[in-house]
C-alpha cells in the first residue's frame, strides 16, 4: 500500500510540473493529481518543511502544499511575494470561491481572511470554516498554512471526486490589490 501512495505522488508531481503554464491556466479534468491520505499531519506553523505534505506543486513563483489527514485538508501556499497570497476552494475562478488570504505587512502584523468570491469581488465570511492557520514572511516568501475540514472541499467536488482549487498572490499587503499571478487547478481525492 506505501509504494502505491508514494507512487500515486509522484505521479502528481509530474502532473504539476507538466502543467505549470501561465496566468489562469487551469489543469484539465483527466490530468487532475489524487490527493490521497498521509498519517502524519503537517504543524499550521507557517513554515513548511521538506516533505511535510504529501501533495507540493510548483508554478509560476508559488508552492501549493496538500495533505490530507483524517477528516483535515491542510493546505500551504508558500509564494515569491512579500505582499498577500491566498487559496480558494470550490470554483475554478475567484467567483464562488471560499478564498484564505494572508500577508504580513511592514510592521510585521499578520493579516488573514477567510472570504467568499462574488464575480470579481470577494467578502468576508460569517460561517468560517478555517480550523487552524499561520502566517510568515522570510526572505521575500510569504507563507499561508492553514487546515479546513475535508467535508467542506469534499462537497465542491463532483462524481469522481474531482474538486477545482484556485492560488494566486499579489506584491502589496492589500487583498484588495489585483494579482500578479492566478491559477486554478483539478484535484481528486484518491
Amino acid at each position: 500500500m506505501r509504494w502505491m501512495a508514494v507512487w500515486v505522488l509522484a505521479a502528481v508531481a509530474a502532473a504539476a510540473m507538466a502543467h505549470t503554464e501561465g496566468h489562469g491556466s487551469a489543469v484539465a479534468a483527466g490530468d487532475a493529481g489524487a490527493l490521497v491520505a498521509q498519517e502524519e499531519a503537517p504543524v499550521v506553523d507557517g513554515a513548511v518543511a521538506a516533505g511535510e505534505y504529501g501533495v507540493s506543486l510548483q508554478y509560476d513563483g508559488i508552492t501549493i502544499g496538500l495533505a490530507l489527514v483524517g477528516d483535515t485538508l491542510h493546505v500551504a501556499a508558500a509564494a515569491t511575494t512579500t505582499g498577500w497570497v491566498g487559496v480558494g476552494f470550490g470554483s475554478n475562478k475567484m467567483d464562488g470561491a471560499r478564498i484564505l488570504f494572508s500577508f504580513v505587512d511592514a510592521d510585521g502584523q499578520v493579516f488573514f481572511a477567510e472570504q467568499e468570491g462574488s464575480g470579481h469581488k470577494h467578502n468576508d465570511v460569517t460561517d468560517t470554516v478555517t480550523t487552524a492557520h499561520a502566517v510568515a514572511e522570510a526572505d521575500g516568501v510569504t507563507t499561508l498554512e492553514a487546515a479546513l475540514p475535508a467535508a467542506f472541499v469534499r462537497a465542491s467536488a463532483d462524481e469522481s471526486g474531482t474538486f477545482p482549487m484556485i492560488m494566486a498572490y499579489g506584491r502589496r499587503d492589500s487583498v484588495r490589490v489585483v494579482h500578479r499571478f492566478f491559477k486554478s487547478i483539478e484535484l481528486t481525492f484518491g
